[in-house]
């Protein structure tokens, strides 16, 4: 299981907030981390992460982009002590665009440490599709500490969400799941989601006409061959081959229909 991923199971299984934790004491727990790796206080390190994921979801106001930077910049370090580079480099990079200017302090880790190469490489780093959060009716979401910010789904983020103004909960979302939604969803969303239940509803209709019309088919083709048919009048033979065939071609028709608004239903959308 991935570091992060066990970080934010302990994080859930810890008990309720016992009171709001400050965005400066936040930053502070994190700053910690950050020595005791300067220090290489392992324990000291781990302490603090995992502090500073049950502090996130206590949080009683706004971070900065700065300090979402330092905490993700906190994670990569943990990471780092456990060897997973891919998730250094994921959690460098959503530092690095929060904080392009920053550099690893020389008493973290000097010229020439492995982990400087990383952050190094981390600029470069994929962070996947960018996903514009739905917020409350009411309400706003900070991405990393960004109103209205998009969130990078191949990184990891911090979500804020406020309904009037209220801090109504804050959240680390991990890379690849999947972002909820609090309001409702954008007209333009809403109408091409409403557009292709249509297609689809439309296809369902069409093929079950075009079911219709080729049992109709059948049951004419049937009787047409049937031995009893020896004994209707020509016009009537006439009129049941007029009509088999009339019922096929059409059964064909309204069949290619509704395969022709299945595949743009998927295609399209």
């Amino acid at each position: 299981m991935p570091l992060l991923t066990l970080g934010l199971a302990a994080a859930m299984a810890a008990p309720p907030c016992p009171e709001a934790t400050s965005p400066e004491d936040f930053l502070h727990g994190v700053q910690r981390g950050e020595q005791a790796f300067a220090q290489m206080d392992l324990p000291g390190l781990h302490t603090a992460r995992d502090e500073a994921l049950g502090d996130l979801v206590c949080l009683g106001g706004k971070i900065s982009p700065q300090v979402a930077a330092a905490f993700h910049r906190l994670m990569a370090l943990e990471a780092f002590t456990a060897g997973d580079r891919a998730l250094v480099l994921a959690e460098f990079h959503a530092a690095r665009r929060l904080e392009p200017g920053y550099a690893i302090p020389h008493d973290v880790a000097p010229v020439g440490h492995p982990l400087v190469h990383l952050y190094e490489q981390a600029a470069d780093a994929a962070e996947g599709a960018l996903e514009p959060p739905i917020p409350p009716l009411n309400g706003y979401v900070m991405v990393d500490g960004i109103r209205g910010a998009p969130r990078p789904s191949g990184i990891s983020t911090v979500l804020q969400i406020y309904e009037d103004d209220a801090l109504v909960e804050t959240l680390l979302l991990g890379a690849g799941e999947r972002m909820p939604t609090w309001g409702p969803m954008p007209l333009e969303e809403l109408q091409r989601k409403r557009f292709r239940l249509g297609l689809y509803g439309g296809a369902g209709v069409a093929a079950v006409a075009a079911t219709g019309l080729f049992i109709g088919h059948r049951v004419a083709y049937s009787r047409f061959w049937s031995d009893d048919a020896d004994a209707l009048p020509s016009e009537e033979l006439g009129q049941l081959r007029t009509t088999s065939n009339a019922l096929l071609a059409s059964s064909a028709g309204v069949g290619v229909a509704a395969l022709g608004l299945g595949l743009v239903a998927v295609w399209r959308f």
